[in-house]
């Protein structure tokens, strides 16, 4: 599943990426056109046991957590919690099944719009260290920009890159 989400990704950032600069006057990538949409959300009494599982078996290095209404109000990494691991004193399932969301999760957190570029996004994680930047328009969560959305879209710009400079070289030999 996770190579399915990964190739239909590529494919978007390819369509993205050929409207730069073409006929359409697109000049500037969009977070709109790099974004992972409907990402998985969790509530804040989802247990730091449940995370684990979740981080593991879905591979995701991120979750929003959203309130009843699906408003956002905060967001969890894998590297908050790891914080419950002590190499020394490792947690039972028993302690991870007590221990909520709400004590791991980040509130004060950096947003961007649908519309910002994704020149702007890259300045702000990397201002402020973050990974991953939850796209809100209107107060409604759209998606999400994290650092695997900016490295797929990188691998596909230099594989179009390479294509590109492929069909030079072969368009230099055969007029020659």
């Amino acid at each position: 599943m996770k190579d399915t989400r990964m190739d239909l990704k590529k494919v978007e950032l390819a369509e993205a990426l050929g409207q730069l600069g073409g006929l359409s006057g697109v000049t500037e990538l969009l977070v709109s056109q790099v974004m992972t949409q409907a990402p998985t959300c969790i509530n804040d009494q989802t247990t730091a046991l449940d995370l684990a599982k979740m981080f593991h078996t879905k591979r995701f290095r991120h979750l929003l957590v959203c309130d009843a209404g699906g408003k956002l109000v905060g967001l969890v990494s894998d590297r908050d919690l790891i914080g419950c691991f002590s190499p020394l004193n490792p947690p039972t399932q028993e302690e991870l099944a007590a221990i909520p969301t709400s004590v791991l999760m980040s509130t004060d957190l950096l947003t961007v719009s649908p519309t910002s570029s994704v020149d702007h996004a890259v300045d702000l994680m990397l201002k402020h260290g973050v990974n991953s930047l939850p796209v809100i328009e209107e107060g409604r969560l759209l998606g999400i920009l994290t650092t695997t959305d900016l490295k797929v879209l990188l691998q596909v710009f230099l594989e179009r890159q390479q294509s590109i400079s492929s069909e030079s070289t072969a368009s230099a030999s055969s007029s020659n």
